[in-house]
Formats: C-alpha cells, structure tokens, sequence
C-alpha cells in the first residue's frame, strides 16, 4: 500500500492521503486495509459487473460481486471497489472513485488536480509513463491512462 504523499490545494478542496494499493492481495486482507484507512463498507446489495472496455481481461476470469468500502476524505467522498475472482478470491482490480461537491463553483479544476496528481504517483510507482486516450461522446468526454507490468493493470479515468 502507497500514500500519495502530496496535496492539492484547489479552490480551497484538499484532499491529504489517498492509500492507494499497488499489489495483489485476497479479499481477507480488505478489511485491515480499510479498518486502517477508517473505511465503511457498504452493504447493500447491489449488481456491478465490468465490460470489457472498463476491463479488458474480463474474459480471462470469473468475477463475484465487488466488495466496497466509503472512505471520507475531507470534502471528498472516496468509494472503493474491490473486485475478486470467485475461484480464489484474489483482487483483480480497485477502482478508486471520488465524489465531490459539484455544486461548489470551478470545482471542475480540482478534479483535474486530482487526476494529475494520481497521474504523477502511478508513473513514479510504476516507473513508466502512460499515452493518454481521450474519447468525446454525445453527452461529455473521458480520458483515460493505463500502466501495466507483471505484477499489476492501474487505469485512471476522468470523465
């Protein structure tokens, strides 16, 4: 598990320590990841599934429901989803999501803070840059980046 040790200070939005995990680990290590990063999990129950754009193995493997945990970062809301497969329990992936105050006037910059930060702290921790891909829709845009090595995929999103 890593820290990303900086902050952004954007329109006065702050978000301190983001843990993100940058190894494969079995669901019974969840809930000492998030016991320490004082997360929720959420217990509803829900139907998640990925595709193949969002996950491009998913053929590969069987997935079970994700395991999700809220975490409150200051003004943001961090929601974490573990995805596992169900023959031996192993994350396959985490996606990390926050959610913050779209009401909040030119909250648009932090996000891009945000994105640029996680950027910088991934290309360090995987000691590689990423091309980034950007895709216009009818109703918005996403660009995206993908790392990967032997031992793991990150893929960040903003949309």
């Amino acid at each position: 598990m890593n820290k990303v040790p900086n902050r952004i200070n954007s329109i006065d939005v702050k978000i301190y320590e983001t843990n993100f995990m940058t190894n494969k680990i079995k669901t019974s290590e969840i809930p000492k990841i998030e016991k320490k990063n004082s997360g929720v999990k959420y217990t509803k129950p829900i139907n998640n599934y990925l595709s193949k754009d969002y996950f491009p193995d998913i053929d590969k493997y069987d997935f079970a429901q994700p395991i999700i945990y809220q975490r409150d970062t200051l003004n943001l809301n961090t929601e974490i989803s573990y995805y596992f497969t169900k023959k031996d329990s192993i994350v396959r992936l985490i996606e990390y999501s926050w959610n913050t105050n779209w009401e909040i006037k030119n909250q648009k910059p932090f996000i891009n803070d945000l994105y640029s930060l996680n950027n910088s702290f991934i290309a360090k921790k995987m000691k590689q840059n990423s091309k980034e891909e950007f895709q216009k829709f009818n109703n918005g845009w996403r660009k995206s980046k993908n790392w990967e090595n032997q031992k793991i995929n990150i893929y960040i999103v903003l949309f």
